[in-house]
């Protein structure tokens, strides 16, 4: 609309040349973004050589991530997923909670064993406890593999799938999986 109020009139010849070129009148046609030249270096750890897309790296992608574990096991900060990322999930503080109340102890969070970390650990028991939420729903075979390993090395496995109790419906499905894994470990 023109500041008058009325509709400008488009001319026939207009839309035809503006339908045979697809709309790109008064457009600029994407650039293609440039490539970014890779740099070979040389790594200071290992002497292999990988390419960068920038030089400010001097360990190779190898070296770096070798260098990650290590330093976190040094610094004892390497101690499962969840704490990796900073925080609990809710189904495992619940867990704790429930724990805490019915006075059960000897327990730890995010046990290493292998290359696994079980959610809770009754270690003198040889226990592992595991709360499974929604994302393990598609991680069945992981967490078959993990299983066996543990039983592999004397471990009795509980799986608790997780139901929020916050209604009727959460609490009828979790309480008795609870239960029972607490029943076991009393």
């Amino acid at each position: 609309m023109h500041r008058d109020g009325q509709a400008k009139k488009i001319k026939q010849q207009d839309v035809e040349s503006a339908l045979k070129s697809g709309w790109a009148l008064g457009r600029k046609e994407p650039e293609t973004p440039k490539p970014r030249k890779k740099v070979t270096l040389k790594c200071v750890r290992c002497g292999s050589l990988f390419d960068r897309r920038r030089a400010d790296r001097e360990l190779c992608p190898k070296c770096v991530k070798s260098d990650i574990g290590k330093i976190a096991a040094q610094r004892g900060t390497h101690a499962g997923w969840h704490y990796r990322k900073g925080e609990t999930s809710y189904p495992e503080r619940y867990f704790e909670d429930v724990l805490q109340h019915e006075k059960i102890d000897g327990w730890e969070r995010e046990k290493k064993v292998g290359r696994w970390f079980i959610d809770f650990a009754f270690a003198d028991k040889k226990i592992a406890v595991e709360i499974d939420g929604r994302q393990h729903d598609e991680r069945q075979e992981q967490d078959k593999i993990k299983d066996d390993y543990l039983r592999e090395h004397g471990w009795t496995v509980y799986r608790i799938k997780w139901f929020n109790p916050k209604n009727e419906v959460g609490k009828s499905k979790l309480h008795p999986q609870v239960k029972a894994v607490l029943d076991k470990l009393r």
